[in-house]
């Protein structure tokens, strides 16, 4: 009987990073759209070294940054740019960058789940970068000895 095939996890990264690329070209024909290029060329970089976790943890962070930015500027530049103007190119240009701005917007929270459970799968915790994560435990000597006081008492007596 013949396996299924499965498609390794990484080639769901690259799928998406694919997705991206093209997303993030037809966005940039708009300059306010540009900075999307940025997150693509990291995230190839992170699956380029395949072997380190830390190109994994900066695209997560520059995700994280691109989601905030994209809702920032889509806040600032949507209003002007389907308010009712006159005929031109190149509100018709905007808008379309606007569209694609979008529907990228609407794929990055699975892009960052699937990178960050790459993260995890190559090692990588989220506590060894962001401090507040990380769990505090008790005091553990390096010796593993216990320290013994002695009692003097009061020599003058």
């Amino acid at each position: 009987m013949a396996q299924p095939v499965s498609f390794g996890f990484m080639y769901n990264i690259k799928l998406f990073m694919a997705i991206h690329l093209i997303l993030a070209l037809a966005a940039s024909f708009s300059h306010m759209y540009a900075y999307n290029l940025v997150t693509v060329v990291i995230l190839v970089w992170s699956i380029y070294k395949y072997e380190d976790n830390e190109p994994m943890f900066v695209c997560l962070c520059v995700f994280v940054m691109s989601i905030m930015m994209d809702i920032i500027v889509l806040c600032i530049y949507a209003g002007p740019i389907t308010a009712t103007q006159p005929y031109s190119i190149y509100r018709d240009t905007n808008r379309f960058c606007l569209g694609m701005t979008i529907l990228a917007l609407m794929i990055k929270p699975w892009t960052f789940y699937l990178m960050l459970r790459e993260f995890t799968r190559r090692g990588g915790v989220l506590g060894t970068y962001i401090p507040g994560l990380r769990k505090q435990g008790g005091y553990t000597s390096l010796d593993n000895e216990t320290e013994k006081t002695s009692d003097d008492g009061d020599s003058n007596a």
